[in-house]
C-alpha cells in the first residue's frame, strides 16, 4: 500500500518542529494534514484482508518504520530533503526502494542521493516523493 500522508507513524507525534499538532492535556492531537484520520481503521481492513505486508508513506521528510500485526508501515525522507534547504533533521534526502518477491515478502530500503538538496536545484528536481518498484525472484 501506499500513501503519501501516513497511515500509521511515530513521526506524526515525535518530530521536532509540531506543525500541525497541538495538546489538550496530556494528549497530543495531530492534525489530518500529519497522518490519515482513519489509520486505525485502516489497519483493521488490512489484518482482516491478511494481504497488505507494507504501508508506505512520505509527508513529514522524516524515517519511521513500525511493525504492527506482522504489517510494517514506513515513513520515509524526501528527494527534497527539508524542502530544498540540505537534510530535514538529519535525514539525508532520498527515496523508497521496495523489492517484492515471488514469496511475497516485501523488503524496503531507504536510498540517499549522497549530494545536498538546494533551493538552485529544485527547479530541476525528481518527484518529492518517488517510489521505485523493482521485482526480484
Amino acid at each position: 500500500m501506499v500513501s503519501h500522508i501516513p497511515i500509521l507513524s511515530l513521526t506524526a507525534i515525535t518530530f521536532a518542529k509540531p506543525r500541525g499538532r497541538e495538546h489538550l492535556g496530556t494528549d497530543t492531537i495531530i492534525d489530518k494534514s500529519e497522518m490519515h484520520t482513519d489509520g486505525p481503521e485502516l489497519h483493521r481492513l488490512f489484518t482482516q484482508n491478511g494481504a497488505v505486508l507494507l504501508c508506505a508513506s512520505g509527508h513529514i521528510h522524516l524515517l519511521d518504520r513500525c511493525l504492527l500485526d506482522d504489517i510494517t508501515y514506513v515513513c520515509d525522507g524526501a528527494v527534497c530533503g527539508a524542502w530544498w534547504k540540505g537534510p530535514s533533521q538529519g535525514v539525508p534526502e532520498g527515496y523508497d526502494l521496495l523489492d517484492l518477491f515471488d514469496d511475497g515478502s516485501v523488503e524496503h530500503s531507504y536510498m540517499t542521493y549522497g549530494w545536498k538538496a538546494t533551493a538552485a536545484a529544485s527547479y530541476a528536481a525528481p518527484s518529492e516523493h518517488p517510489v521505485f518498484l523493482s521485482s526480484r525472484g
